[in-house]
This record gives structure tokens, C-alpha cells and sequence, in this order.
């Protein structure tokens, strides 16, 4: 999860020197998903309240930090699906879509690129889905699939944080993105 303003990409002097060369592929993931993942984040990495990277003096209580998170994922998306509408070299694929049909999503990524590939340059994803300990169960098993297709994300997801969510995600983008929300 690696999230850089679109503008500071796009306007840093060494993207616009190979800017034919580049290509960006968004990988978005449902925002209940996202949610827990940097509230797990936050809860890792900032110490004494202060989150890495904000200035030291920039205090953030957990809970003050959750709206933030669905500020951001609504910011950030929305200026990546406008700068798609304008440009060949961005492309947004759902995290879910990539587990459920890999293969296809690859094609279409590819293709959107005008890259051409053999078949077996697509590998099997099948170590990839199950490589996660954290979220292991008692027998030890984890599928990444069934984590985020079956939304199993949500034994997480307390009613306060989909509140949270439901209250401030932007239902455009939501539409957009092909996501539902749940009450």
C-alpha cells in the first residue's frame, strides 16, 4: 500500500523525462478492506500517536485517524480515475478482480498497454493467495482469495468503523469502482 499524490508523481521531473516509458497500474481494493488495512497500520507503526512521516507535533488519535483514512481513499482515487480519463499510460484493476481472475485481469491490463505476451508468461498465482500467516487459521491454512472475495475482512470490521465508512466514502466512486456497501 504505497500511496503517492498523483500530482507529485505526474509532476516530478524524472517521470515527465521517460513519461512515454511509464506506466501506472492503480490496484484498488473495497474500502472496508483498505480501512482495516491501515487502521492495522497505524496501530503497528505510530508510537505515542504520532503517525511516520507527519510531523512530529501532527497528533492523531485513532479514532480521528479513521475518517482520515476514507478521506484519503476517497481523494486519491478520485484524482487517479480522473487522470485515467485523460491518459493511456493509467490503468485501475480491483485487488479482488486480480484474485478471482488473474489471468484475465492481466490480459486486460496488457492489452490496455498494447503489451503482448505469451501464455506462459503468466504464471500460477496459487502461492501468492495462501503466502499470508497473518490471517493463518488454527489448522494453519490461509486463502487470500477467500479472505478478500468472501470478505472475510469483515469478522474484522466492527458496525462503528462500517459506519464510519458508510458515512464518508463517496458513493460516485464507489459506483465507479463497482463496490457495494453494506448496512
Amino acid at each position: 500500500h504505497h500511496f503517492f499524490d498523483p500530482a507529485e508523481v505526474i509532476g516530478n521531473p524524472p517521470y515527465q523525462k521517460h513519461s512515454n516509458l511509464i506506466r501506472h497500474v492503480i490496484c484498488v481494493k473495497h474500502p472496508y478492506s483498505w480501512f482495516l488495512s491501515y487502521k492495522r497500520y497505524h496501530e503497528v507503526n505510530c508510537r505515542n500517536g504520532v503517525i511516520p512521516g507527519v510531523d512530529a507535533l501532527t497528533h492523531y488519535a485513532p479514532q480521528a485517524a479513521y475518517g482520515m483514512y476514507i478521506e484519503t481513499y476517497n481523494r486519491l482515487y478520485n484524482h487517479w480515475i480522473e487522470e485515467c480519463s485523460t491518459s493511456n499510460l493509467l490503468y485501475i484493476v480491483r485487488y479482488e478482480d486480480l484474485l478471482e481472475s488473474p489471468e484475465e485481469s492481466i490480459q486486460l491490463l496488457c492489452s490496455r498497454f498494447n503489451i503482448y505476451t505469451k501464455d506462459s508468461t503468466i504464471t500460477n498465482p496459487t502461492a501468492y493467495y495462501n503466502n499470508f500467516s497473518r490471517h493463518a487459521t488454527d489448522d494453519g491454512e490461509f486463502s487470500r482469495r477467500d479472505y478478500y472475495l468472501k470478505k472475510e475482512y469483515m469478522h474484522d470490521l466492527s458496525q462503528e468503523y462500517k459506519d464510519t465508512i458508510n458515512k464518508l466514502i463517496d458513493r460516485k466512486l464507489m459506483n465507479i469502482l463497482g463496490y457495494q456497501l453494506e448496512l
